[in-house]
């Protein structure tokens, strides 16, 4: 599945905008909204409805969408899709008034084919139910079993397994767009480097075979290749003298993708690519051979009204701000972000650390049933990301449960088996980028982290251990991330670490919620780290303020952001600029994994 273009072949329309919207208990389709809402009411798409309308703010059940739109005459005899960004939790379509498909999970697009439902020449209805409903069996799960490990939100409300606020809505653009009777599907593209020497290679898939010519277009150069009655292709180019991607350097190549039959275009792509290698080394992070020392953030799509909603103006704020404070790098905690995150990160030379939509799971979800759900959003998270080079590395999880394995063999034998099923999705879809999950559980409890290739870890000595004592909680900081390196001998990145402070609360000595116990605890711990050789970079935990639900350790957000919900800075993003002016990578042994 490919974003929708314009161009001189295919056709767009935006459906973003006012939509009528309904809420629902479970009666909806009893009453069949999807023909029309009876009560309806305006909300903004994309965006959360949470925040839109007092009334909803504690809506956790069926929200339902409803936009009329026309189809231009011109789109006749050609197919014509609806695609959706995303919508949380899970989704339902109809097409005037007929049903036409469902997708499970949030944070990815999906599209379907409306070719025979659509009316030209009248309106015709599109009906969206998000439904925001909070299953213990979902991706993410609610908490809502005494089988759940950890507990630490169970008392929150709403009661989920993770330190967010679960907005619902549809959160992401929704794009009608018409192709030819045949067209291109997929496009992924490798690339890799050596000797002054670029090699790509780029496979395309097309919805049905033919016999024609696919044309490449990339940098002057145009190859092309003739196909015979088959719907797929590898087509192989070089590149000397390769402009490298590269930490602050986003160097992007323009690709044309071109499909003719009988010497007529019946489908054209435009995507962009960088040049870049990948690989682990010992205890280094090698990028383009050279090491990577992370400087960043865990972040969250999060903002005032919209929620999780697609913020255009934000994402521009976010990445200044990063430059700002010098952070080459972010994890998309916790859950695939929207690919505008992605394109901008591709031109300004960003790391990005794509995460699974898969935060609080625990030995209870090690089932066949969920594994079947989790393989699937897998697999749409990496074929939807692979062909960005900002994507340096897939976290296929954050902070798991495992101890509640050790003690039983047959839980223990399904937690590796869960983790290793994904494991194998990934590398069906893109070899290219090592492999990691964000891990608070200790080494000797951790059955799985030997089967990754970086170390990801959360660990909040100073505020969850050894609370306010940050000088005391220093040397077990230390002693416990030598522990994970020496049972697991593999690069260290400190993913979560930090503070709650609240913006313009100052104290002397440091006390927590401060601004100076959050500056103090970043700085002391980092610079510390700095000093051992494994250690390749820390995410501070997080960018900005967030909203979580309603509990007695939050005070309406999570306040571990180095910024603001509305992104001012606290005392704690000034110190990591003057401690991000300077830095480096460390050397290591030369035992290598290449990817």
């Amino acid at each position: 599945m490919l974003r929708p273009q314009q161009n001189e072949i295919r056709e767009v329309n935006s459906l973003d905008g006012f939509w009528d919207f309904q809420t629902s208990d479970g009666a909806g389709r009893e009453y069949k909204f999807f023909t029309g809402l009876p009560a309806p009411r305006k909300l903004g798409v994309p965006g959360s409805w949470n925040e839109q309308n007092l009334d909803i703010y504690n809506h956790f059940s069926e929200g339902w969408y409803q936009k009329d739109f026309f189809v231009a005459e011109s789109w006749k005899h050609r197919k014509i899709f609806i695609w959706l960004g995303s919508v949380c939790q899970n989704a339902d379509v109809w097409i005037n008034g007929v049903w036409v498909g469902s997708h499970t999970g949030p944070h990815l697009p999906f599209e379907f084919e409306i070719t025979k439902l659509v009316k030209f020449g009248k309106p015709n209805r599109l009906t969206v139910l998000a439904d925001g409903t909070l299953h213990v069996d979902s991706l993410p799960p609610a908490t809502m079993s005494t089988e759940d490990l950890r507990t630490g939100w169970s008392t929150s409300f709403p009661p989920v397994a993770y330190d967010f606020f679960p907005f619902s809505g549809i959160h992401r653009s929704v794009y009608l767009y018409a192709v030819q009777e045949n067209y291109l599907t997929d496009i992924h593209i490798q690339t890799s480097h050596s000797n002054n020497v670029a090699n790509i290679t780029c496979f395309i898939q097309c919805a049905a075979p033919f016999t024609g010519t696919v044309r490449l277009v990339v940098d002057g150069q145009e190859i092309s290749e003739p196909l015979k009655d088959t719907a797929i292709a590898d087509i192989k180019l070089k590149i000397k003298n390769p402009k490298l991607w590269d930490i602050g350097c986003g160097n992007l190549y323009n690709l044309t993708i071109i499909l003719e039959e009988n010497g007529e275009i019946i489908d054209c792509y435009r995507t962009r690519f960088g040049i870049r290698n990948v690989e682990v080394v010992g205890n280094k992070f090698l990028l383009n051979g050279k090491p990577v020392h992370f400087k960043g953030f865990g972040k969250h799509e999060d903002f005032d009204v919209i929620g999780k909603g697609l913020n255009l103006p934000l994402i521009i704020k976010d990445f200044d701000l990063m430059k700002w404070v010098g952070a080459n790098s972010f994890r998309t905690s916790h859950y695939p972000y929207a690919e505008e995150w992605l394109d901008i990160a591709d031109e300004h030379g960003i790391l990005v650390i794509s995460e699974n939509p898969l935060v609080g799971l625990g030995p209870r979800l090690y089932r066949e049933d969920i594994l079947e759900k989790a393989v699937a959003v897998t697999e749409e998270h990496i074929k939807r990301d692979r062909n960005h080079p900002s994507v340096i590395m897939w976290s296929l999880a954050n902070e798991p449960n495992s101890p509640a394995c050790l003690d039983n063999e047959k839980k223990k034998n399904a937690c590796l088996h869960f983790y290793n099923t994904l494991i194998k999705t990934v590398r069906r879809h893109d070899t290219s980028r090592p492999l990691t999950y964000a891990m608070h559980i200790d080494p000797a409890d951790n059955p799985m982290a030997h089967l990754f290739d970086v170390l990801c870890i959360n660990k909040y000595y100073g505020w969850y251990d050894y609370t306010a004592r940050i000088e005391d909680g220093l040397e077990p900081l230390l002693d416990k991330l030598q522990d994970f390196y020496d049972t697991f001998k593999k690069p260290i990145l400190l993913s979560e670490f930090g503070a709650d402070a609240v913006s313009g609360k100052h104290h002397l000595p440091e006390v927590m919620f401060s601004e100076e116990f959050q500056s103090k605890i970043i700085k002391v711990q980092y610079e510390a780290l700095c000093r051992k050789p494994w250690f390749i970079g820390a995410h501070v935990w997080n960018f900005a303020d967030f909203r979580v639900g309603q509990t007695l350790t939050r005070v309406i957000f999570n306040r571990k952001g180095v910024f603001t919900r509305s992104r001012q800075p606290k005392l704690a993003a000034h110190t990591l600029k003057t401690l991000w002016d300077t830095g480096s990578a460390y050397a290591h042994s030369p035992v290598k994994t290449v990817f």
